[in-house]
């Protein structure tokens, strides 16, 4: 029996909080946006927090989400071209995309240490929290998004090669003397 490797049940388990820490975020910003409708409009009583309250779970939920989303194969992509070409060149285009994907989070993780450096002065408007517990979110979600790709695109690429061996010991098999 195969044993599985701990970094990858690490990055489940880790994959499994961030889902239900999301969903639990969500239901958090519905309550709470519900309720200050219901006060406001209701019983003629706003919450002057509510909103700013709301607005910074739904970033976090959206930053946390994105990894999920690269962790599940959600974002857009376009495979019809990438489908059509041969196994060896798939791997290419494979790999480069996967580099371009990595130099991008890492521009994303630079910017967002920036802004989170920038958040330390600040504070948000009613509730007088530091700015850089929001901007924060942004090179977290990066790390967790890097780390996803990473496990992916290791799949990929096996997947790939395993399709080449494949191919080679079809041809191999066929008889073509090529």
């Amino acid at each position: 029996m195969l044993k599985e490797n701990p970094l990858r049940r690490t990055f489940s388990v880790l994959n499994k909080i961030i889902e239900v820490t999301s969903v639990v975020i969500l239901v958090l910003v519905s309550l709470v946006v519900f309720y200050s409708v219901l006060l406001r409009y209701v019983f003629k009583s706003p919450l002057a927090w509510s909103e700013e309250v709301a607005r910074y779970m739904f970033i976090w939920m959206v930053f946390l989400g994105f990894s999920v989303a690269e962790k599940s194969g959600d974002h857009f992509r376009i495979e019809v071209f990438i489908e059509m070409v041969p196994a060896k060149i798939r791997l290419v285009i494979e790999v480069l995309l996967n580099l371009l994907i990595f130099y991008a989070l890492f521009v994303l993780f630079q910017e967002g240490l920036i802004y989170y450096d920038q958040g330390k002065s600040g504070l948000s408007t009613i509730l007088e929290m530091p700015l850089n517990y929001i901007y924060i979110a942004l090179p977290v979600s990066m790390v967790l998004t890097f780390l996803n790709r990473l496990d992916t695109a290791q799949k990929q690429i096996r997947t790939l090669i395993g399709d080449i061996m494949s191919e080679a010991a079809e041809k191999r098999a066929g008889g073509d003397g090529k």
